[in-house]
């Protein structure tokens, strides 16, 4: 078994319960879903000419056009020591990095032995370890228990990703994260024209929809569309006045007010 890492690189985490905090960042490569309906596009790594559609993270998804960019870590020293080379050990006053496992789907690699031991590692070390998720894959806690001790960032897709809701909404599986972990929760994307749609139209409020699906409680975070700062700043005054109006919480997107669309590494 092995986990294939995209990238691997250290920055303040730029959206959600943990915002501003410094983590590492381990980009896990393959997912779930494919996201189209979201419009981005990246140049395929082998031709360089061909044009990938799907979320703003296609190099970690396409296994096809990008799996020979990223690498295999068949030992979970090796995925240790990797993760390592980012931490800061500078200065005595510097807190624990957070470990963030994000994508592509992380989640699609929770029983391999070489995730399973980075997870411990870190964990008894004291860092928090944090999933970015779509909340699709099914985690058995009871069979892996080291799960109970990290926490998810559940992003459900909606309509506009373009996919099937029969496969991007599993409100059983989600239900099931935030029962047996402590601070896991919901970060949504929205834009001004989907909030629009939803109030002159009298159209039915697809979180709102998911929400009701889940049984347990987790705080709600609601974020601005964009990729750049000012298709930001066009979002996310709509964006705030519905966090208000809904009773859930507003986060920016500091990361890509510093870098816009701008990889990191």
């Amino acid at each position: 078994m092995s986990v294939p890492i995209v990238e691997c690189f250290s920055a303040l985490q730029g959206e959600g319960i943990q915002m501003g905090v410094p983590s590492i960042f381990v980009r896990t490569g393959g997912c779930t879903l494919t996201c189209k309906g979201f419009g981005c596009t990246e140049k395929s790594a082998l031709d360089g000419k061909t044009i990938i559609e799907g979320c703003d993270s296609i190099h970690a998804v396409n296994a096809k056009h990008f799996g020979k960019t990223w690498t295999q870590y068949s030992t979970f020293d090796e995925l240790v020591n990797r993760i390592q080379e980012n931490i800061n050990h500078s200065d005595i006053y510097s807190e624990k990095q957070d470990i963030i496992f994000t994508g592509g789907e992380p989640t699609l690699h929770h029983k391999d032995d070489v995730m399973l031991g980075a997870l411990e590692f870190f964990i008894s070390r004291g860092h928090r370890v944090w999933f970015e998720t779509n909340g699709t894959v099914p985690i058995d806690f009871d069979k892996y228990p080291i799960y109970r001790k990290i926490n998810f960032s559940i992003s459900v897709k909606m309509k506009t990703s373009g996919e099937k809701i029969t496969k991007r909404w599993k409100p059983e599986v989600v239900n099931n994260y935030i029962r047996n972990t402590e601070k896991s929760y919901f970060k949504f994307v929205l834009s001004k024209e989907q909030i629009l749609q939803q109030d002159n139209y009298e159209q039915k409020d697809e979180i709102k929809e998911f929400l009701e699906l889940v049984p347990s409680f987790a705080v709600v975070y609601v974020m601005p569309l964009g990729e750049t700062s000012e298709h930001l700043n066009y979002n996310a005054k709509s964006v705030y006045e519905y966090a208000l109006k809904n009773g859930f919480r507003y986060s920016d997107r500091i990361h890509i007010r510093m870098y816009d669309s701008k990889k990191l590494v």
